[in-house]
């Protein structure tokens, strides 16, 4: 699509960047959310979920693999690429088409890159999972160990469900409340299954919205998807999926 080809290129407007303090004072929370409960709950909320019942366990050990990205990518890259090929073989379509396709892509962009980024996060910190070296230690550090059980921090799973909670509920933002009870069960089963920390969690979770507020940007600035109202960022309205499918419908 032509209009999807502006990733490519510069940015056709500067966006206001944040006062310095914000960006500083954001940063710091980060952190300290981070930090606080690597030194308070980690090892108890590990150890209470160590002791859960099994049956518990398991239920959430089902649950967990829904914050896979695959879950996402999959059908968002078939519905991009069918309504780019229906996008060639429709050209009357092509304006109405524009819209949902943009929105499509920047969902896929954030939710796959926001995780691979998250992967080279994990490889970068090499922070122990939950039991490597023993039950009371949450501290345990191996940079640029590949092995998987120093791929703690952050939790992927985490970064996925909550670059998802951000990314849709940017478009649209009557999903939020499912969005956010989404995300908070996944963060929690990947504690609940002692696969991480809750720290790991937070520093997914964080991963993933600020993933989502980066690319919302990028494609703000190249009108795209989103459109600057004043000094806020804001979703482009419509077409709806009952137009499109219309659109489509038409010889």
């Amino acid at each position: 699509m032509p209009s999807l080809l502006r990733l490519a290129q510069r940015s056709r407007r500067k966006l206001p960047l944040p006062q310095l303090r914000a960006i500083a004072l954001t940063v710091a929370l980060a952190v300290l959310g981070i930090i606080v409960p690597m030194f308070t709950i980690d090892v108890p909320s590990i150890v209470a979920a160590r002791q859960l019942p099994a049956g518990v366990i398991a239920v959430f050990r089902e649950l967990t693999d829904f914050a896979n990205s695959a879950w996402f990518l999959w059908p968002l890259g078939i519905l991009i690429a069918a309504l780019g090929v229906a996008a060639l073989v429709r050209p009357q379509a092509r304006s109405t088409i524009e819209g949902p396709l943009e929105k499509l892509v920047f969902l896929f962009l954030v939710i796959a890159l926001t995780r691979m980024s998250a992967y080279y996060g994990k490889y970068l910190f090499g922070r122990g999972r939950p039991f490597v070296g023993g039950e009371a230690n949450a501290f345990v550090y191996d940079p640029f160990n590949p092995h998987p059980a120093y791929a703690s921090l952050p939790s992927g799973h985490a970064v996925t469900a909550f670059a998802v909670l951000a990314a849709f509920g940017m478009l649209w933002p009557r999903l939020y409340p499912a969005l956010w009870v989404y995300a908070i069960v996944m963060g929690l089963c990947r504690v609940i299954i002692t696969a991480h920390h809750p720290s790991d969690v937070v520093a997914g979770a964080l991963w993933g919205v600020a993933g989502a507020l980066l690319f919302r940007r990028i494609f703000a600035a190249r009108d795209l998807a989103f459109e600057v109202h004043r000094t806020k960022i804001v979703a482009k309205p419509g077409p709806g999926w009952a137009t499109l499918r219309n659109a489509l419908a038409k010889n």
